[in-house]
C-alpha cells in the first residue's frame, strides 16, 4: 500500500512539474515574484479543479503520460529550477539525449513487438541492477553529465528499496515522458545548430562582399 501511495505521489508531482515547466517557458523571464505567484495559482488550479467525472488535471495527465519514474521527477525538478531562476544547470546534453532517445526507441519497439527481444523483461532480473550501475559510471565518463548520472543512481537506489509500486528497474529509470523530454532537447539543439550554421554562412557572405 505504501509503495502504491509513493508511486501516486511521484506521478502527480511529475505531471505538476511538467505543467509548471510549460508555463515557465511561456512566461517572461523577469519578475520572479510574479512568476512564483502565477505558478502557485496554476498549481492550486491543477490540483483542485475537477474537470471530468470528478477527475482533476493531474488525474487526466496521469492517464495520458502513464506512470512516471524517479529519474523523470528529478529531471523535471532541475528543469523547473532552471526556468524559474534563469539558471543553466546542465541536466541533459546532446550525448545523453541521444542515448535516451535510442533507449526509448528500442524499449518501446520491443513493447510493440517490432523487435523480438523483450528488453523490458531484463528489468526483472536482479543482476541488471549492477549492470545499470556500471552503465551510469560509463555515462559519467562519456558525457561528463554528472548530475544526470547522480539522478540515475538515485533511481537505482529507489529500485533497491522498492519506493515505487513496480518491481521492474526500467520503471524507475525511464518512462515516455523522459523520452519526450529528450526528443524536445534534440529538436531544440538541431534548431539552434541550424541557426548558428546559417549565421556563419551569412557572416562569410558579408565578409566576401566587403
Amino acid at each position: 500500500m505504501g509503495n502504491i501511495t509513493s508511486a501516486l505521489i511521484i506521478d502527480n508531482l511529475s505531471n505538476l512539474l511538467l505543467c509548471c515547466a510549460l508555463l515557465l517557458a511561456l512566461l517572461p523571464k523577469k519578475h520572479l515574484i510574479l512568476r512564483m505567484i502565477l505558478l502557485s495559482i496554476v498549481g492550486i488550479f491543477i490540483c483542485c479543479w475537477q474537470l471530468v467525472e470528478g477527475n482533476n488535471v493531474l488525474s487526466i495527465l496521469r492517464g495520458i503520460t502513464s506512470n512516471s519514474s524517479i529519474s523523470t521527477l528529478l529531471v523535471l525538478v532541475v528543469i523547473n529550477i532552471n526556468l524559474l531562476f534563469n539558471l543553466k544547470i546542465t541536466i541533459i546534453n546532446r550525448v545523453s539525449a541521444i542515448i535516451m532517445f535510442i533507449t526509448g526507441v528500442i524499449l518501446y519497439s520491443t513493447s510493440l513487438g517490432l523487435i523480438p527481444l523483450d528488453i523490458y523483461d531484463l528489468g526483472f532480473m536482479p543482476n541488471i541492477y549492477y549492470l545499470v550501475l556500471l552503465l551510469v559510471v560509463l555515462l559519467i565518463i562519456a558525457t561528463s553529465n554528472r548530475l544526470l548520472a547522480v539522478i540515475l543512481l538515485i533511481a537505482c537506489f529507489a529500485y533497491y528499496f522498492h519506493l515505487q509500486a513496480s518491481i521492474n528497474l526500467w520503471d524507475y529509470l525511464f518512462n515516455p515522458l523522459l523520452w519526450i523530454i529528450a526528443i524536445i532537447y534534440l529538436v531544440i539543439d538541431l534548431f539552434n545548430n541550424c541557426n548558428k550554421l546559417r549565421q556563419l554562412k551569412d557572416s562569410q557572405c558579408i565578409s566576401r562582399k566587403g
